[in-house]
């Protein structure tokens, strides 16, 4: 508890200046939107759509179902999502490293989360944390392996419940699919290290793939049960594989993220070195690294590269970083000042996603077309529009008419009607945030 208060205390002071405020990410204010509307009877991928897996949706709602303000109640979820998760990390990082350095593992996780993009509700916040859990148990049952008599590992039991927390984080966002496929692999090596026979490790590993699977299948077959199953495998599936991005941008996003990243192959490089482990440690090393290649690939699988994108990878390069931010020489003093000089810098700058690009995004809140392509000012609109339908047309002569039913939360009900209207006629979407 201890730890977890001062990870909360050092997430609360990097997030203080924007919490409360609604316009922070453009996706947060959709995902809100859509858990409000899950009070009101709304299906998702049906009446109004999205990629995202039903999951997000249902914490967005649990947020709006709060008293106060919804804005307000998302972001202290999401704050206590990250600093949980610090504390994993660092419990993950004792593996590889004393205290000192775990400790240090789990401030430069919460550090460059705002770093990266994901100071507030990005989806990432949320399934890291079943992500992390599933990775320390794997990463646990693996190390044990090392030295503890084989029935005395409880693999199996880790295997299942590391699964399951795959299963709810695949619920949140589909990419971590890949990361799953990681832990499953490493999973059925700690089989084969304790002496399982082929047809057990068989056996295990579709009882692990089914319990991963599961919460998915759940939500597949209630959408099949209404009619709408083609409606679920379209947004959850076939517009991740049909998704369109534009190479020029992508590329420049990519550098930036490699650039940022440069502390952290520091730290691996000076940890590499320096770190004597024992058979634990080094197995508990290569299952971190199998871990890091995984989230490496679930990064550049898209072909987007946005920056929060990242935040999976944040987690293994934290745990891998610890040896080198355990040490009490000059180095690693140096080491862990970069470390953090260049994560507040970066985490205090204006947030990128405040700005429009000219690439088109290929997403719809209506039933998805085959080529359709809407910009985020479009989207700013169709926002408009769905929460506006109670009103009636919009009327120019009164800018500041607040558009949104009683129902809505209040922190979005108080937004002025100008920062999210259509740049038609209130310029880019930067000049309607400044005047908000």
């Amino acid at each position: 508890m201890r730890n977890f208060a001062l990870f909360l205390l050092v997430a609360l002071v990097l997030r203080a200046p924007w919490l409360g405020d609604p316009l922070f990410h453009a996706d947060e204010q959709f995902y809100l939107l859509m858990g409000d509307r899950l009070w009101h009877g709304v299906i998702p991928y049906v009446d109004l759509w999205d990629r995202k897996p039903l999951g997000l949706f249902l914490i967005y709602g649990a947020a709006s179902a709060f008293p106060g303000n919804a804005v307000i109640a998302y972001q202290l979820m999401a704050m206590a999502a990250a600093a949980a998760t610090a504390v994993v990390i660092a419990r993950c990082a004792r593996l590889l490293s004393g205290p000192r350095g775990a400790m240090f593992a789990g401030l430069a996780y919460l550090i460059y989360l705002m770093a990266f993009n994901c100071g507030m509700g990005q989806a990432p916040v949320f399934y890291d944390l079943p992500m992390m859990l599933a990775g320390w148990l794997v990463i646990g049952a693996l190390a044990r392996t090392a030295t503890v008599p084989p029935r005395d590992t409880g693999l199996l039991r880790r295997g299942c419940l590391a699964m399951a927390l795959v299963g709810m984080a695949l619920q949140i966002k589909t990419s971590v699919v890949i990361e799953g496929c990681g832990f499953g692999l490493m999973l059925v090596w700690a089989g084969w290290r304790e002496g399982w026979r082929w047809p057990r490790l068989a056996a295990s590993a579709a009882l692990w793939i089914a319990l991963a699977l599961l919460p998915t299948a759940i939500v597949f077959a209630a959408y099949a049960a209404q009619g709408q199953a083609q409606a679920f495998l379209v947004a959850n599936v076939l517009s991740i594989v049909g998704r369109g991005q534009d190479l020029g941008e992508a590329t420049f996003r990519l550098a930036k993220v490699l650039v940022a990243l440069i502390p952290f192959y520091v730290a691996l490089w000076i940890g590499w070195r320096r770190a004597a482990l024992c058979p634990q440690g080094m197995l508990a090393r290569r299952g971190v690294l199998l871990w890091l290649g995984m989230a490496v690939i679930g990064f550049l699988a898209p072909g987007t590269w946005y920056d929060h994108y990242v935040a999976p990878a944040l987690m293994p390069l934290a745990i891998l970083a610890a040896p080198a931010l355990d040490g009490r020489c000059r180095v690693t003093g140096w080491l862990r000042r970069g470390l953090s000089w260049s994560a507040w810098a970066q985490a205090w700058a204006p947030p990128p996603c405040r700005h429009t690009s000219s690439a088109p995004r290929p997403i719809s809140m209506t039933r998805p077309q085959p080529s359709a392509r809407i910009s985020t000012p479009t989207i700013a609109s169709m926002f408009t529009r769905a929460t506006a339908r109670s009103i009636g047309p919009h009327n120019r002569a009164c800018p500041r008419a607040s558009p949104f039913p009683p129902t809505f939360p209040r922190g979005l009900k108080n937004m002025r009607w100008a920062s999210i209207q259509p740049p038609k006629w209130r310029g880019s979407w930067p000049v309607a945030r400044a005047r908000w």
